[in-house]
């Protein structure tokens, strides 16, 4: 059974809230890879999703299945070598691993050197002109 097989069993049958009250969250943005100022936003509304409905994503599959639904561009693609690979007992590791799976899609599509990207950031900082 491929990745994508698994992923979509798993996120069909998640078990539901079972009237559970609890806020609205907004749903993560979609993520192309392209803007690296939304990757970390798009991890950040990833785990508010997550810690809104626990009993929805009390599994890592159900957690990287829903994560790749809001990918796509270049991100997805990135992904879907695996996501359609159909040989039986090549998923790969961050299919089932949530940590896995961040790490993947960080060291693709994240920031290279955070506090050196941050450091340039703040150097250029300008304020705008008032008038």
């Amino acid at each position: 059974m491929n990745a994508i097989t698994c992923l979509s069993n798993a996120t069909r049958h998640r078990p539901e809230d079972s009237g559970a009250v609890h806020t609205k969250v907004h749903e993560p943005d979609t993520f192309d890879g392209t803007d690296l100022k939304k990757f970390h936003e798009f991890l950040i509304q990833c785990e508010l999703n997550f810690c809104n409905r626990p009993q929805a994503f009390c599994s890592d599959v159900w957690k990287v299945g829903f994560a790749l639904s809001f990918l796509k561009g270049i991100a997805l693609t990135w992904f879907e070598p695996d996501l359609l690979d159909d040989i039986p007992g090549t998923e790969p590791t961050w299919a089932d691993d949530y940590s896995e799976f961040v790490i993947e899609l960080t060291t693709n599509f994240g920031p290279h050197n955070p506090v050196g990207d941050a450091k340039h950031q703040l150097n250029n900082l300008s304020m705008k002109d008032g008038s």
